[in-house]
């Protein structure tokens, strides 16, 4: 046996109502959902030149690309609920309800694995800037736009160098055209790999600094009078551009995402309850009348709330009342109630007639009928003992009466 509810007519019109407006706006966040992908495209194409070997457009593209389909299919489905909810317009789309639960089951798990690369993918931002921040840095003294978009990003992101701006120091980041390569101390700072010197380029420098900014010879305090504090950032631009890709760009979008499977999710479940339904009132024969709603066919869910086993529920087998054996189970079910009133007239014919009663109480049926039994069967009994007191009193009355006729002897 499994579990079984039932859903009537007006409680489907309601499902598919209510369906329909989830679907809605389901409809409304795969339109979000493609805002938020294009978001992060752009975003991300801001800094390609700082994410090294990053290969990561795939990732925007299916996210733009299962937006697209919560759009498109649940703009679809909204039109199916509010059609199947009602009995008049059902035909339409009634045959391909199954179809569409299958098909909203793959959308869920398409805007779940979304969700879930939103949440995954600033660690590959993360690995991209850890080896492409510090090849801009290389390039930073021979190619213009690379260097405008470093000295940008130090100054948006109040950052400076890869982790720290010691990172300046190991980078050979000053062209040897803007040196004087015959000076006696800059000869001693160039090495094979370039001029290296313990300068950073201005835009690590701090606007919020009362003193003029130092940049350079930034590991020799002695050469500025009153240096009590640093004037430059301190923090890493990776660390930076990573807090700002996870918390304004892929937490954002993958909220939404999760959002939308949830509701997809409920949409799916939604749907599979009223094309089954739909699809047991008619094997019941009675289109509008009421009919079982599952999820999976061993597992449904009750449209009150409560949960029985067997078709519409099956009553306690045992005892039915006071005398027979505990109380009856409240039956929800119009078959189960039509073979109870059955039941109770059976009982009432048996306890009315001559028959000789049952010993012990009986099962289902059997308070009140185990009483009345009980009751004839002290009736009879009473009967009978009336009965053997007459006889008996007719025996003794014979045998006081003395006979008419003595015994006769024989003479000799």
């Amino acid at each position: 046996m499994t579990p079984s509810c039932l859903i009537r007519e007006d409680g489907r019109e309601k499902l598919g109502l209510t369906l329909a407006g989830i679907s809605s706006i389901l409809s409304v966040l795969g339109v979000v959902t493609i805002c938020a992908s294009v978001y992060m495209k752009v975003k991300i194409d801001d800094r390609i030149i700082l994410l090294g070997s990053y290969t990561g457009s795939a990732f925007t593209d299916y996210v733009i690309a299962t937006g697209v389909l919560v759009f498109l299919i649940n703009g679809f489905i909204t039109k199916v609920a509010l059609d199947c909810s009602d009995q008049d317009t059902r035909d339409t789309f009634q045959g391909i309800l199954a179809f569409m639960v299958v098909v909203l089951f793959l959308l869920s798990i398409l805007v779940l694995v979304a969700a879930i690369l939103c949440y995954r993918h600033h660690n590959d931002i993360d690995e991209a800037l850890e080896s492409g921040f510090l090849t801009a840095m290389m390039k930073y003294k021979s190619e213009a736009a690379l260097k405008t978009e470093l000295d940008m990003l130090q100054m948006e992101f109040r950052c400076c160098g890869a982790d720290s701006y010691v990172d300046w120091f190991h980078v050979s980041w000053i062209h040897r055209n803007y040196i004087n390569t015959s000076d006696s101390r800059i000869k001693l700072k160039l090495k094979e790999n370039g001029y290296l010197t313990d300068d950073v380029p201005f835009s690590c420098c701090d606007i919020g600094a009362l003193r003029p900014c130092i940049h350079h010879s930034m590991t020799h305090a002695s050469k500025h009078p009153s240096f009590d504090r640093e004037t430059i950032h301190t923090i890493g631009c990776n660390a930076a551009l990573r807090t700002y890709y996870q918390e304004s760009v892929f937490l954002p979008a993958g909220c939404v995402a999760i959002a939308a499977f949830s509701l997809q999710l409920l949409a799916t479940i939604l749907l599979r309850l009223l094309q089954t339904s739909i699809k047991s009132a008619l094997e019941y024969g009675d289109p509008e009348g009421p009919g079982d709603a599952y999820i999976i066919k061993s597992l449904p869910c009750r449209s009150d709330g409560s949960w029985s086993f067997g078709e519409y529920g099956e009553g306690g087998g045992g005892g039915g009342g006071g005398g027979g054996g505990g109380k009856e189970k409240k039956d929800k079910g119009k078959k189960k109630e039509k073979n109870k009133n059955q039941k109770k007239k059976d009982s009432k014919k048996k306890s009315s007639g001559k028959s000789k009663p049952s010993k012990g109480g009986g099962g289902g049926g059997g308070g009140g009928g185990g009483g009345k039994e009980k009751k004839d069967k002290g009736k009879k009994k009473e009967k009978n003992k009336n009965q053997k007191k007459k006889d008996s009193k007719k025996k003794s009355s014979g045998k006081s009466k003395p006979s008419s006729k003595a015994p006769k002897r024989g003479k000799k």
